[in-house]
């Protein structure tokens, strides 16, 4: 498998989403409750900004610059995530920390470890393929744990 191949279809389209990116016209930082993320040996850096009601996540921006896959993990975090309680994100940041961890019970290397419909349905396992690549998996879950460890401190 190429390191291109690892650029494909749901995480491109991701890495290029722009639908949660910056905040909106006319708010500022101050409205949101603050998180970041950064990866020291790339320098990938993720900044978020979001809102809770109700152990609701009302509302989820970000800011980022890095790679693709790192893009891409923070759009599909704020994507599947905004709207949601935070224990069916937490599930969602649980399952995506499973299925990217590198072990030797995994689908091997170039074969497509989710269905189509598993995709429809779940669209953050397209995130999985990063564990054909153990070293890009920071990556992937910087954005996460910066987000969750943020509102892990914002529940408890």
């Amino acid at each position: 498998m190429s390191s291109l191949s690892l650029y494909t279809g749901l995480l491109a389209e991701a890495g290029r989403d722009t639908t949660h990116l910056g905040l909106p016209e006319g708010s500022s930082k101050e409205d949101y409750k603050h998180a970041e993320g950064i990866n020291p040996v790339c320098g990938d850096r993720v900044s978020w900004y979001f809102k809770l009601k109700d152990n609701i996540i009302t509302e989820i921006r970000y800011e980022v610059k890095g790679c693709l896959m790192n893009k891409a993990s923070a759009s599909f975090l704020a994507r599947f995530t905004q709207g949601l309680t935070v224990e069916k994100a937490r599930n969602i940041y649980t399952e995506v920390a499973r299925v990217s961890q590198a072990s030797e019970n995994h689908t091997p290397k170039g074969t497509d470890a989710h269905s189509a419909d598993d995709l429809k349905v779940r669209p953050w396992l397209a995130l999985a393929q990063i564990r054909d690549y153990p070293a890009r998996r920071k990556c992937v879950m910087m954005a996460w744990d910066s987000f969750f460890e943020a509102l892990e401190k914002e529940t408890f």
